[in-house]
């Protein structure tokens, strides 16, 4: 199979100029950049620059996809409209890094698992439906990082026991605490459900992990239209200045200056108890113990039931087994054999296996003249 890469680039706050566009060209003649997007693909080579720096420079979305399983996200963000002591309880090194300079916040997210068992998926569109998870962080909700934490975590456990010829290096270290639980992780977004698919997180982890956290509800817009009231006149007139400037995230800053106005003064609410790595990873596995077997009990349940209602018809389907053989036709014998396969499971739960054994020799010695219908037999058992 042939080596594919993916790059994807993308501009959220302003468009590029067009200085900017022709300098985005020269980087690859794989490539035909607009004002917010670019794409870049290769076969048998690779990304002639660091993707980083192309981030850092021209775009605030980033997304990378090989298909031998690495997968990348990243985002860039004004140094000032982020809370970085937050998005840093979330790192985890070669994984989650958070990059900060005098300009810019890069959160940039990347699984490297060479011959991992990841489906591969065209990259065409997964940016778009992501990049909505980088507004939600700007606006203080930190559900991706922990969901991203969240897989770091899984994975080091699942190969903590793992046998290694070199010292191992785990991510995160089992009496690691987990990061803050960020509110409402039980009612995910569709982003976010699109991240969970994008980097295959788990989802029984997710819903065991959520159980510590709390359902927000969020400000009505009624009450954010009468905070603007709560404004005062040197107030508007500044956020009137900073949107004839253009400036970005304005309208983040207007709608948080309106949230303490509706909020007031807070008492600040206890944090989520904090499990050890090991203890949510055994917590998770026992859920999934559970579930595995609260399902096969349900099959089995199920499958009773199948059988119970399948007692009750099995002479009407003896007689349409016989009024199927007798059409003579290819079909019709491969109907015969679903329905004597049925009659088998059911002989089975009986006791009766015998008897249909030798209901079924009966077949064969009446109509055994019939070749094709012999070998459709034989998958009988």
């Amino acid at each position: 199979m042939s080596e594919y890469q993916y790059y994807e680039f993308l501009a959220v706050d302003r468009p590029l100029s067009q200085e900017e566009r022709k300098e985005v060209g020269k980087i690859s003649s794989r490539t035909d950049a607009s004002a917010t997007h670019a794409v870049f693909t290769y076969s048998y080579s690779d990304f002639p620059r660091n993707p980083k720096e192309i981030l850092y420079r021209y775009f605030d979305a980033l997304l990378y996809m090989a298909n031998w399983g690495s997968r990348r996200l990243a985002f860039r963000f004004p140094r000032n409209t982020v809370d970085l002591d937050a998005f840093q309880k979330y790192a985890v090194e070669d994984v989650i890094e958070v990059d900060v300079d005098d300009r810019y916040v890069i959160l940039d997210v990347s699984f490297n698992e060479e011959e991992s068992d990841w489906d591969w998926i065209e990259g065409g569109g997964i940016l778009a439906s992501l990049v909505a998870l980088r507004q939600d962080l700007l606006q203080g909700d930190l559900r991706m990082l922990y969901l991203v934490w969240l897989k770091v975590a899984m994975m080091t456990m699942e190969d903590a026991d793992d046998e290694y010829e070199d010292e191992p290096f785990y991510k995160i270290y089992p009496d690691t605490l987990e990061p803050p639980v960020p509110a409402n992780m039980r009612s995910l977004s569709g982003p976010l459900e699109e991240l969970i698919q994008f980097f295959e997180i788990d989802p029984e982890s997710v819903e065991i992990a959520a159980e510590t956290s709390i359902e927000e509800e969020k400000i009505a817009e009624a009450e954010l239209v009468y905070a603007i009231k709560l404004l005062s006149e040197a107030e508007k007139r500044s956020f009137l200045e900073r949107l004839a400037r253009n400036e970005p995230n304005l309208g983040l800053d207007f709608q948080r200056r309106l949230g303490q106005l509706v909020l007031g003064d807070q008492p600040e609410k206890d944090e989520a108890p904090r499990r050890k790595a090991k203890d949510l990873f055994e917590a998770i596995e026992h859920r999934r113990v559970q579930v595995a077997t609260e399902r096969k009990k349900a099959a089995e349940a199920a499958r009773l039931k199948r059988l119970e209602e399948l007692a009750e018809t099995a002479p009407q389907l003896w007689e349409e087994v016989f009024s199927l053989i007798e059409k003579k036709k290819g079909n019709a014998y491969d109907q015969a054999v679903i329905i004597l396969k049925k009659l088998r499971e059911l002989a089975v739960h009986q006791g009766a296996l015998p008897e249909f054994r030798r209901r079924v020799q009966d077949i064969r010695q009446t109509y055994r003249n019939l070749s094709a219908l012999m070998r459709r037999l034989d998958k009988v058992g």
